[in-house]
């Protein structure tokens, strides 16, 4: 373990900077939107509206109902059809209709991670910027675990050569990766 450690972010997100009487801290926060799409049916009704918030297991759509003449004529040709299931929410969110045949479910999720700053150290970025996982957030020498931890050991070896390489260079000599 370095002495003197940098503080890495764990996660992709924006950076921003806490000062209170806890002292200094760096909430790095992720924020991403998803889409659940669904296909509609022909012959089906959609039960909710456009804009309206679903929880999981909201009906979203039914198959309509028919006419006596239309039910008779269809009894005659398929005997004993099961009734469909009606479409169901897989997820919260907000709902957006596009051309009656495509529902989509639009929802957010949210993950933060707030670091703890010693007094000493350095703070390298400022509130609003855009962080990395694995950027480094603090001076100070970065331990190799944590790089394994967060980004793999493509970028822990990379990081390992790119280290030796600087002692190298720093004496006039120049190696092969």
């Amino acid at each position: 373990v370095p002495k003197g450690q940098a503080i890495i972010s764990e996660i992709n997100g924006v950076g921003d900077i806490v000062q209170d009487e806890e002292g200094r801290r760096i909430k790095i926060i992720s924020s991403e939107v998803y889409h659940d799409e669904y296909s509609i049916p022909t012959g089906w009704q959609v039960t909710v509206g456009d804009s309206q918030w679903v929880d999981i297991g909201t009906v979203l759509a039914t198959q309509a109902p028919t006419t006596k003449a239309k039910a008779k004529a269809k009894a005659k040709a398929t005997t004993l059809a099961p009734k469909s299931k009606p479409i169901l929410a897989r997820t919260a969110g907000k709902v957006a209709i596009k051309k009656q045949k495509q529902l989509l479910i639009s929802y957010e999720e949210k993950e933060e991670r707030e670091y703890v700053i010693p007094p000493a150290a350095t703070i390298w970025i400022q509130s609003g910027d855009q962080i990395k996982a694995g950027q480094q957030l603090t001076d100070g020498s970065i331990n190799p675990q944590d790089v394994l931890r967060i980004l793999g050991r493509d970028a822990v070896q990379q990081y390992l050569v790119d280290e030796v390489q600087k002692v190298y260079r720093s004496q006039g000599v120049n190696i092969n990766d």
